[in-house]
């Protein structure tokens, strides 16, 4: 880039000697001045190309608010949210309908014993060695105390899957307490706690394993059983749960805040049974209506089956059934983790049977309408300076969208022109530069009723420019630029300015959305070019 303007000041200086001679030649009547000062702006004209490839740092904000971004922060690892695009008539923003699961039992007492994660002494699927003498493991039956009270006819199956050689014994705490014994050569072996009359979950069961050392088992648990009593009336399921937004929240970054989060709640209904629930948070405040005469639910479907999209499209109307109760979780959501305390009670006649048709799951689930919108707050009793443009021009009229790590890349770390300080180089007389952007696309992110502005600032220098500008980002816009005092080093950087939408003496508000693709790719993008304007002035000597 030197080369070039360096060439262009000797072709400049040529054109000064020759009009020297010329001079000399033509007017030798005319007194010859001693000295010339010629004045100058010439400029060049930089294409960078497109933002998503400056630098080689990808697109901050396709890269990090596409819907499939936001998808993954909400599902990430232990959260245990399973999150759906919810395509909702009449808003353009970008919707998800979260699904936390609250409570789950399973009263299928077969299945839900097959299912339960038994600490036999290694890891799961694994074989666990023989230790020579009896090791006690109890069976984790808490969940099923919690509504069962007794079970008849209940039989516990151990089936032990070994190698080695000698004798195994088993014995069981309840029903067929004597010691079992089998030899490992027979493997697999059997071994059963026999028909319990009144078995009562609570009051646990223990099974013990006596292996000889050098051989090693693989258990399975199953269970028989003819009837049971399920909780009813008074007696109810209790326990907590929390909804943790906690990679999204941190990616908001401070300032940002949820517009709006409502829940919803559903109790399954088994046949012959009406679950009601109350649902309290953390500071104890009820979340559902009607705390004293919980509403029973039926429960609600899950989103239709689309496993490649996972997308849904019409109007859920989760608000629109006075029956169920809505949740405003706008409060608890910002406060980024919710812990739940719920209680469950079944009414019925307290009596469940193997092979009931209608015998499955109780489960408690929420749902959770959630639009991307959100309202950046700037609060002048305590200042948040990631708010506050670094552009001095928008100051008053924006606040600065601070997503957590940043989003928009510097066009360069160092000196854009390739500057070193060099005060013989023209491009130290640069005065001016103009970032230009062509084909302009934005469907990513918007703001209420005002478009999204790109300011641009001078990172680098002793201070922004205060001539700094920017341009709105209006998608399908074809030019827009922005002029800026180009100083030394000149670092120019961009930021996302959310016009202020309310203020007061203690506030300032913007409102941010991110937008729902309208079928096509979310996309933020736009050609980059960067005009430099330098003021040369020159006196040569004759």
């Amino acid at each position: 880039m030197k080369k070039n303007i360096k060439t262009k000041t000797k072709a400049v200086k040529n054109g000064i000697a020759a009009l020297a001679a010329g001079l000399l030649l033509f007017s030798c009547d005319i007194e010859i001045p001693e000295k010339i000062t010629i004045k100058s702006s010439p400029a060049v004209r930089i294409p960078l190309g497109a933002i998503s490839a400056v630098a080689g740092r990808g697109n901050g904000v396709k890269d990090k608010i596409s819907p499939e971004r936001i998808k993954a922060m909400i599902e990430s690892d232990g959260s245990g949210l399973k999150a759906y695009q919810y395509n909702k008539p009449a808003s353009s923003a970008l919707i998800y309908l979260i699904h936390k699961p609250i409570a789950r039992m399973n009263l299928d007492l077969t299945a839900y014993m097959q299912a339960l994660d038994v600490p036999w002494g290694g890891e799961a699927g694994q074989s666990v060695p023989g230790t020579g003498t009896f090791v006690d493991i109890p069976l984790p039956l808490d969940g099923m105390a919690d509504w069962v009270t007794s079970v008849t006819d209940a039989e516990f199956i151990l089936k032990l899957t070994m190698t080695g050689s000698g004798t195994v014994s088993v014995r069981f705490s309840q029903g067929n307490t004597a010691a079992q014994t089998g030899d490992i050569s027979s493997s697999p072996l059997t071994f059963t706690s026999g028909a319990i009359a009144a078995f009562t979950p609570a009051s646990g069961m223990t099974v013990s394993i006596n292996a000889p050392v050098g051989s090693s088992y693989r258990a399975e648990l199953d269970f028989d059983w003819a009837s049971a009593a399920v909780k009813t009336g008074g007696d109810t399921f209790t326990g907590s749960t929390s909804i943790d937004l906690g990679e999204l929240t941190e990616f908001l970054g401070d300032g940002i805040t949820f517009r709006k989060a409502t829940g919803t709640v559903y109790v399954s209904d088994l046949s012959g049974y009406d679950a009601a629930m109350t649902l309290t948070d953390s500071a104890g405040q009820s979340l559902l209506p009607h705390q004293t005469e919980p509403v029973e639910e039926r429960l609600f479907p899950l989103p239709p089956s689309a496993p490649e999209s996972q997308i849904i499209t019409g109007d859920l109307n989760l608000e629109g059934d006075p029956s169920v109760p809505t949740i405003d979780l706008t409060p608890t959501f910002n406060s980024n983790t919710i812990q739940l305390d719920y209680e469950i009670a079944l009414t019925g006649n307290g009596a469940i049977t193997k092979g009931d048709p209608g015998l499955g799951f109780i489960s408690a689930d929420m749902f959770i309408e959630l639009p991307l919108e959100f309202t950046i707050t700037h609060t002048e009793a305590s200042p948040n300076p990631d708010l506050i443009p670094q552009n001095p021009a928008y100051r008053d009229t924006c606040l600065k969208l601070n997503f957590s790590g940043g989003i928009m890349p510097a066009l360069s770390d160092d000196d854009l022109f390739g500057r070193k300080g060099d005060k013989d180089d023209l491009l130290n007389s640069i005065e001016t530069v103009t970032i230009q952007a062509q084909n302009i696309r934005n469907t990513i992110i918007g703001s209420k009723d005002e478009a999204i502005t790109l300011g641009v600032w001078n990172r680098a220098g002793s201070a922004p420019s205060p001539a700094g500008e920017g341009f709105e980002l209006w998608d399908g816009r074809d030019f827009a630029e922005a002029k800026l005092e180009a100083g030394y080093p000149f670092v120019p950087e961009f930021e996302i300015l959310v016009p202020i939408a309310e203020s007061d003496a203690a506030h300032k508000k913007g409102f941010l959305t991110i937008l729902r693709p309208k079928g096509q790719e979310s996309d933020f993008d736009f050609f980059l070019s960067v005009e430099a304007k330098a003021g040369i002035e020159k006196t040569i000597d004759l």
